[in-house]
């Protein structure tokens, strides 16, 4: 149902307008690996879902519920932190279109701190040997 405005019977299911916002997506000519992403991004928070052992109906998904697929994703999957801010970025991504077309309230959706491993660089006498 949408939130705060009346479009009659005009309901979806969230799977439903997970496949609008793809549509939406492909019609905007993105980027087939955004696609990939967005849907990798779906597909984990229905793995959520699954862990759960419950259906989750679209109007149960806020910021609350996000704390605790954060929660399943650092200690129910074997992703990197990198992997684990993706897979709640995209999922943010998608969230944001259900807020915007009025099927979702407004909230935050925060995204887990991840550090990224400091690059070893070269030395000056190994720039020096490359320059040569």
């Amino acid at each position: 149902m949408k939130i705060g405005v009346d479009y009659g019977s005009d309901t979806y299911t969230k799977e439903q307008l997970f496949e609008r916002f793809i549509t939406k997506k492909k019609s905007i000519n993105l980027s087939p690996q955004s696609i990939v992403g967005y849907t990798l991004g779906w597909t984990m928070f229905l793995k959520f879902e699954t862990h759960l052992k419950r259906y989750i109906p679209l109007h149960e998904i806020n910021a609350d519920l996000l704390c605790q697929y954060r929660l399943f994703l650092m200690e129910h999957t074997k992703a990197n932190e990198v992997t684990r801010a993706t897979y709640v970025k995209n999922l943010r991504t998608i969230l944001r279109g259900f807020m915007e077309d009025g099927y979702l309230p407004t909230f935050q959706v925060i995204l887990p701190k991840y550090s990224t491993p400091i690059q070893k660089t070269y030395s000056l006498d190994e720039l020096a040997r490359i320059m040569k």
